[in-house]
């Protein structure tokens, strides 16, 4: 049985997108008692199957990965952003998804539409019919309000199936946003009938989404939620090790977090021998590119996959490590 975080150990640990709102984040040193260490360190005995072989697990240079398309460039989340995202040299999208009203999978970050859209309201409570009218090119802007290059142009919501099918052959890594849904079958369904099982990686904030998509259909590959990241560094950090294979088959972490820092290439070496890749959001800076393949990590994601691309062809391996980012014994 797996003993869940105490209180004195929060698994709202790192923040936005894959593990939350970066304003809700925080580590505090002194919440690492002595009962928070031991429930982590027990939950993480569950850590003992791997997923299956994978692109991402793969590949022989560290990845671009397109978050939410080349949003940097284009409205996120959107067909003009996956394609521009294409067209700049991306190795992968990262994206999100919903459910609407009538239980279509759509392709959005937010729960709310009226960040990107002219409309208002949830994407739970509107249909996709409705979702479909909007704009979701309206308020895009790349200069700060002078111009709204993508307004009246055509952009709709995408429904999933149609970013798979669109784009067969790309990895695309899949954040769920429901905390809980009904249809995670759907979800399933639909990476199957696209031939997406061996290119779609998915992520969730929610421990219990993941645990119920693994539990549901072992042949998907998973990240680690905020849960398991947050034991698998306390072991790192504590010198305890991890037990065998972990259940998912990456980390997608920021490289730091309210000073804290995440991404070392002690934390990079312990998820190679966890046979885990280390995919570090969102980076958008050319220097903190470099660092952070120097340190040996699998994948970046960006706003920017042009600027990645430059970086990730350019850059030559230290000494000693292998260009997928795992450590070579000499």
């Amino acid at each position: 049985m797996c003993v869940h975080l105490s209180p004195s150990l929060s698994p709202t640990v790192y923040g936005a997108d894959v593990l939350g709102d970066a304003a809700n984040a925080h580590i505090d040193r002194n919440q690492f008692s002595e009962s928070g260490i031991m429930s982590v360190l027990q939950c993480d005995g569950r850590m003992h199957m791997n997923r299956v072989a994978h692109p991402y697990a793969k590949a022989v240079r560290p990845l671009v990965f397109a978050h939410r398309g080349a949003s940097g460039e284009a409205p996120e989340n959107t067909y003009a952003a996956f394609a521009m995202a294409v067209e700049m040299g991306a190795d992968a999208i990262e994206t999100d998804v919903h459910w609407t009203k009538d239980g279509v999978i759509v392709v959005a970050h937010d729960a709310d539409v009226s960040r990107m859209t002219n409309g208002q309201g949830r994407i739970e409570e509107l249909t996709y019919a409705e979702l479909h009218e909007l704009d979701f090119g309206y308020r895009f802007t790349p200069d700060g309000g002078e111009s709204y290059p993508y307004r009246g142009k055509g952009l709709t919501i995408m429904r999933f199936r149609d970013l798979l099918q669109e784009f067969p052959d790309l990895p695309i890594n899949v954040d769920l946003k429901p905390k809980v849904h009904p249809l995670l079958s759907q979800y399933i369904r639909e990476v199957y009938e696209s031939d997406g099982v061996e290119r779609v990686m998915t992520a969730s904030f929610h421990h219990d989404v993941l645990q119920r998509l693994r539990q549901q259909n072992t042949n998907l590959s998973t990240s680690a939620s905020p849960r398991e990241i947050a034991s698998f560094l306390l072991r790192q950090r504590l010198g305890v090790g991890v037990s065998g294979k972990v259940p998912h088959q990456a980390l997608q972490v920021p490289p730091m977090m309210y000073g804290i820092r995440v991404v070392t290439e002690g934390f990079v070496r312990a998820a190679h021998r966890a046979s885990a890749k280390v995919h570090v959001w969102t980076i958008n800076v050319v220097e903190e590119m470099k660092q952070l393949l120097d340190m040996g990590v699998d994948g970046i994601m960006t706003n920017h996959p042009d600027r990645a691309r430059f970086v990730v062809d350019a850059w030559t391996p230290p000494a000693g490590q292998a260009a997928s980012g795992a450590t070579i014994n000499l």
